[in-house]
């Protein structure tokens, strides 16, 4: 198999996936809250379909696992980033008149 064709596949089944609002969001979160425990159990959860694809797909498998960590690392701390949209202040100013 070609090198190129396994890395893309194999990336996007490993990145992407069946959900994923539900991966951004967690990812995010984590960011945002600093508790590793979801990016934990995740990362255990791709490693298994990591030697899974890699199995029968080869060496590609370990440079989409490197893109899926470059992915998931950047949107991790692009949530650390927005942390301060926690803050009670800023959330005090989102929320609408008479909810709670």
């Amino acid at each position: 198999m070609n090198v190129a064709a396994v890395l893309l596949g194999s990336g996007i089944g490993l990145a992407v996936g069946k959900r994923l609002p539900e991966r951004l969001q967690r990812i995010i979160q984590e960011g945002m809250s600093g508790n590793p425990e979801i990016i934990y159990t995740k990362s255990m959860l791709d490693g298994a379909a990591s030697v899974a694809f890699a199995s029968s797909l080869g060496i590609g498998v370990s440079f989409a696992a490197v893109t899926v960590l470059v992915l998931q690392g950047a949107l991790t701390l692009l949530g650390a980033q927005l942390a301060f949209l926690l803050r009670a202040e800023i959330l005090s100013e989102l929320t609408p008149p008479g909810a709670s």
